[in-house]
């Protein structure tokens, strides 16, 4: 069995940083695997967009890049898998100190049981894939609209004036 080592970051963005029970905003996920032989998986699962009564909820002075999501995200993936070198094989442990709990935005770690038991690093890539696609409940809007309710008429009985819609035009 290969060693290997791992990291999974729940990416959220907290609204209120002064309060403990603040609106947190799901954003994304992001899992990395550094086997022994030099062998990297690095997997982002994340939302293409905010709702609007989400971002109602961000600074976007501050937080521009959260108006683009999905733009942000990549930028996120592709700095995470560059940033990677022989002093930090893994680059989400490089790139989490930027977005630290003192940020709204935030890269948390969180408990990673993935079990991965193989001989041939590349065996272990769909079993990262399908728990990384595990997480795709928790990153649900936490913020919507409100549905407002609409009266129903009552269905008129068949064959009554009620249930024909009529025009008149007059010349």
């Amino acid at each position: 069995m290969l060693t290997h080592d791992k990291a999974l970051w729940r990416v959220e963005y907290r609204t209120d940083l002064t309060r403990a029970r603040a609106v947190t905003v799901p954003v994304a996920y992001m899992l990395e695997t550094h086997f022994e032989n030099d062998v990297r998986w690095l997997g982002m699962l994340f939302r293409k967009r905010l709702t609007v009564s989400e971002l109602d909820l961000v600074d976007i002075e501050t937080w521009p890049e959260l108006k683009d999501l999905e733009k942000f995200m990549t930028r996120l993936f592709d700095e995470a898998w560059k940033i990677a070198g022989p002093d930090q094989p893994m680059g989400s442990l490089a790139l989490a100190p930027n977005y630290s709990m003192h940020s709204a935005l935030q890269f948390a770690p969180a408990d990673c049981a993935v079990s991965i038991d193989v001989e041939d690093a590349v065996e272990s890539f769909p079993t990262l894939y399908a728990y990384l696609l595990d997480f795709r409940d928790l990153l649900s809007p936490i913020v919507t609209a409100p549905v407002v309710p609409f009266k129903t008429r009552q269905p008129a009985a068949a064959g009554t004036r009620a249930d024909v819609e009529l025009t008149n035009k007059a010349a």
